[in-house]
């Protein structure tokens, strides 16, 4: 799925921009699954801002197990991007959300207000996120501009964080450690485009200044080097034996039938070893 130069633009810039990775057709039921489950409307933007969604949070949507979710964190041509990047066959797929950003523009809504981010999901000091998760990754569910706030990061900078944290004063003891004045370089994309980047990759969103919102679907493959504990407990979310956050109000309730999936999909979850 990848070649070998752009396994080499990923290790020089921290991230790779794979086009057309995921039909659109999967980004479109995706979509309206997030409607449902907010239990809003597209044909109703005044009412965006009155959900569940909260400025300040990127948008972010506590789903999880969605169907529609499944179908792509199996998709073959997915799994076959991270194997190229990660270097293994034994992988499993984590359990993440997804993202509804509304524009920052809104007459309802005066008051709603977003803003530009960059951090890391990890302590940089600690010497155990590069080797055991390694990468992270975003699907873009709808064609996604400049002004919509999407995924944007710092190229390189992964190369030198290290240095960075030392000079010219010593940052280690952040905790997060400040990033704000680094500035990020936007990433735009079409529905069906996925970007994965490196753990140590400064990243975040921008702010949606346009008049449509940004939606996302986070998609991350790790080594399937996990204990019989949490294999277990990533079975019982997926089957809807454990929730993984308060169900959002007035929302439908969620599908009783686990999410199919394929041979690839079972082991992705964990449900059968590699």
């Amino acid at each position: 799925m990848l070649t070998p130069e752009q396994i080499a633009f990923f290790h020089e810039q921290g991230y790779i921009h794979v086009p057309g990775l995921i039909p659109r057709e999967n980004c479109a039921a995706v979509v309206d699954a997030i409607f449902e489950f907010l239990n809003l409307s597209p044909d109703r933007p005044d009412e965006w801002y009155n959900s569940a969604l909260k400025p300040g949070y990127g948008g972010m949507v506590e789903m999880y197990h969605h169907p529609s979710m499944w179908v792509n964190r199996q998709l073959p041509e997915v799994y076959e991007v991270f194997r190229a990047i990660m270097g293994t066959d034994k992988l499993v797929v984590t359990l993440d959300r997804v993202s509804m950003k509304p524009p920052v523009s809104s007459k309802s809504n005066p008051d709603w207000t977003e803003k530009s981010f960059v951090h890391l999901d990890a302590d940089p000091t600690d010497p155990r996120w590069a080797t055991e998760y390694g990468v992270q990754g975003v699907v873009y569910l709808t064609d996604t501009d400049e002004s919509m706030g999407g995924f944007h990061c710092v190229p390189g900078f992964h190369r030198k964080h290290t240095e960075w944290l030392r000079t010219p004063k010593d940052r280690r003891s952040e905790k997060p450690p400040d990033f704000s004045g680094i500035v990020p370089t936007p990433i735009p994309g079409k529905a069906g485009d996925m970007v994965i980047w490196d753990f140590m990759l400064p990243h975040g969103n921008g702010v949606n200044h346009s008049n449509r919102p940004r939606f996302a679907q986070y998609i991350t493959m790790l080594p399937a080097v996990l204990s019989p504990e949490t294999i277990e407990d990533r079975i019982q979310r997926w089957r809807g034996s454990i929730p993984n956050k308060v169900a959002v109000k007035d929302a439908p309730p969620p599908t009783q039938d686990p999410a199919p999936l394929t041979p690839l999909g079972r082991k992705l979850l964990g449900l059968d070893p590699w």
